[in-house]
C-alpha cells in the first residue's frame, strides 16, 4: 500500500504510545491533531518522533522551531481546508513511515 492509504481506525498502539510518551504531552502536535484527530495514535507517534528524533538535529531543528512558533495558529486553517489537510497528511504520512510507526 502507499503512504497515503494508512488506516483510519484506532489502534491499541495509541494507548501504548500515549503512555510511553506521557512526558511529551506538553509538546503538542496541533496540525497533526487537525489532520488525524486529537486522539488518533498517529498523533502520539508523530509527537514522539518529531520532538525526540527528527527535530533535534539538521533541518528538523528549524522546522520544529517554526512548528512550535506557528503551528497552533496554522492548525485551525488546516482543519478547515481539505487542501491543506491533504498536503499536511502527505507530509505526516511520510514522517510516520520514516519513524517506523507506519
Amino acid at each position: 500500500g502507499s503512504v497515503m492509504n494508512l488506516p483510519q481506525q484506532q489502534s491499541p498502539w495509541g494507548a501504548i504510545a500515549g503512555g510511553a510518551i506521557s512526558g511529551l504531552m506538553g509538546l503538542a502536535c496541533w496540525i497533526a491533531e487537525a489532520v488525524y484527530g486529537k486522539s488518533d495514535f498517529r498523533v502520539h507517534l508523530l509527537r514522539a518522533w518529531l520532538n525526540q528524533k527528527w527535530g533535534v538535529h539538521g533541518i528538523g531543528r528549524p522546522v520544529m522551531w517554526a512548528y512550535r512558533k506557528w503551528g497552533r495558529q496554522v492548525a485551525p486553517l488546516v482543519a478547515q481546508s481539505p487542501t491543506l489537510r491533504r498536503g499536511f497528511r502527505y507530509l505526516f504520512d511520510i514522517a510516520l513511515v520514516k519513524s517506523g510507526g507506519a
